[in-house]
């Protein structure tokens, strides 16, 4: 039914306005993904990482993306699935899915800020004072340079799957409209060639990270 209500927005609007519509969803979820890419890049080793045992922080993350914000990992993926989301042009999902990445991740959030607090104490309470938890700070003087080097093998190697995750997502959504449209599901050039080029790319660092010291 949702597809159905897309299609029929779709047809309404016209291929063109759909197809900027579209354009702007994408660009939407790579600034997601451009959002995490700098974030992993500049942090610290240790800290930001993925475990499912248990919190981890060898250190406080001030500079870099945090310090315009205090969960900057979370605001881009909401950013990347918003982008997704929207691409569908159903706005009962768009509710639905802001409605339920805030019950998911308000308690994360939360669990790692009481972690954090304990654990750096005065110094956390005095960077939380002034740093926003999900919507950025964008004023003047707000942005503090990494005090690191970027590391572009740690993004390789930690979004990889995320981002050929999300090019995948997006053909399907558009060869699903095209089908619910009464059309051939069948994507245009410019999709396969995205699709060659992302399974080339997740392939080959695949391989690195799992074959040779590389990643």
């Amino acid at each position: 039914m949702a597809l159905d209500e897309a299609a029929g927005l779709r047809s309404a609007v016209g291929p063109q306005a759909h197809g900027v519509w579209q354009a702007g969803c994408i660009a939407l979820s790579f600034v997601g993904v451009i959002i995490r890419c700098v974030t992993v890049g500049y942090v610290a080793p240790g800290t930001s990482g993925r475990s499912t045992q248990e919190m981890q922080a060898s250190a406080l993350n001030e500079t870099g993306m945090y310090s315009i914000v205090r969960h900057p990992l979370y605001l881009g993926n909401f950013l990347a699935m918003l982008g997704l989301t929207l691409a569908l042009c159903v706005w009962w999902l768009v509710l639905l899915y802001g409605l339920a990445f805030l019950l998911y991740y308000e308690r994360i959030m939360l669990a790692e800020e009481v972690f954090l607090r304990d654990r750096f104490g005065e110094r956390y309470q005095t960077w939380a004072a002034h740093t926003p938890a999900f919507i950025p700070r964008l004023g003047l003087g707000g942005w503090r340079a990494p005090e690191g080097r970027f590391s572009l093998k740690r993004v390789l190697r930690r979004e990889n799957s995320g981002l050929f995750a999300l090019l995948v997502a997006f053909a399907f959504v558009e060869a699903a409209m095209r089908l619910a449209a009464g059309r051939r599901p069948v994507l245009p050039g410019v999709w396969w060639t995205a699709l060659v080029l992302g399974v080339a790319a997740y392939t080959t660092l695949l391989i690195l990270k799992r074959r040779t010291w590389l990643l």
